[in-house]
């Protein structure tokens, strides 16, 4: 993050309400804590960690991930 200008801690930190969060999510987001948790449950892994959110994200076919990915010229395939 410092590496854009932002420093950890600085920023204030508003309360999330109830009504917000993940589950309130798109459908692409909805579907991508999905494979988190199928991810973990097939693994036997004792907790997420960032790998497991990239390897979830790239598999999407839909939403920003997938998008961002062909701007850059990337194929997950």
């Amino acid at each position: 993050l410092r590496y854009v200008g932002f420093e950890p801690g600085t920023a204030e930190q508003a309360p999330v309400s109830p009504r917000d969060g993940v589950y309130r999510a798109s459908e692409s987001g909805a579907a991508l804590v999905r494979r988190l948790h199928a991810t973990r449950a097939h693994t036997g892994a004792p907790r997420l960690v960032a790998a497991h959110v990239v390897i979830a994200a790239i598999a999407a076919r839909h939403g920003v991930v997938p998008r961002a990915l062909r701007e850059l010229g990337l194929d997950p395939e």
